[in-house]
């Protein structure tokens, strides 16, 4: 999501001048603070290392019987879903279209590489934005020619940036944001607003997203960009 724009901006221009603004709804970039008690447990118990030496390389792999099996689980029991689903991300469950519950679910969550989830687990330990850690100095050294994995540093960030987070956010923890506002150049965050109460899934699934979020959202895309034609 939001941190692959990051990553992408401060380390290549070339594709940053390509884009006028990159709006960021829940964003993430640093996750020191994560409200999740699910990513939480992972990265304290280090399930990521535990997957790697047991060779399992998908985390929640997507199977045909998860989607055809928790949409209805959902239409049975919606209290299950939802509370799973607010647990994980944080949620604003008066605001939601309940009537979707089951559409929600089938595709979420949708399983991810174990890889990804070290390199997760590894952003909570750290408390840093970083590239990969390749478990050693000599492993990293092969990958960046340095002992420790680079930092991404939004300083460098090659574009303009509008913030959209949610007080609630149990992924992109406001303390969380606001590190990473203060690093962003002041030039390039063109935009910042904070929602009291919304989750991370609040901008793609709340009713009010529609009214609050996104006119907000082309408005900046049609005063900033594109960057190039």
């Amino acid at each position: 999501g939001t941190t692959q724009g990051f990553a992408l901006f401060t380390q290549r221009p070339d594709y940053a001048a390509k884009v006028g603004v990159f709006v960021a709804l829940a964003p993430v970039a640093y996750y020191a603070h994560p409200g999740s008690l699910i990513f939480e447990a992972l990265a304290a118990l280090r399930t990521d290392q535990i997957l790697a030496l047991l060779g399992v390389d998908e985390f929640l792999p997507s199977s045909q019987l998860l989607e055809t099996l928790l949409p209805e689980v959902c239409k049975l029991t919606p209290w299950v879903c939802e509370e799973t689903l607010c647990i994980m991300a944080g949620c604003q469950k008066q605001f939601m279209n309940m009537s979707r519950w089951d559409v929600y679910m089938g595709h979420y969550p949708s399983g991810t590489s174990v890889m990804n989830m070290a390199h997760w687990a590894q952003l909570i330990r750290s408390n840093k934005f970083q590239k990969f850690d390749f478990g050693s100095a000599s492993a990293n050294q092969a990958h960046y020619g340095q002992d420790t994995p680079p930092l991404y540093k939004l300083a460098d960030m090659a574009t303009k940036v509008a913030l959209f987070y949610g007080s609630a956010d149990t992924l992109g923890d406001p303390k969380d944001v606001e590190t990473a506002i203060h690093e962003i150049p002041s030039d390039k965050l063109v935009y910042k607003e904070e929602f009291d109460g919304w989750g991370h899934m609040t901008f793609i699934w709340d009713n009010v997203a529609s009214q609050q979020v996104y006119p907000k959202v082309l408005s900046l895309i049609s005063q900033h960009g594109p960057a190039e034609q």
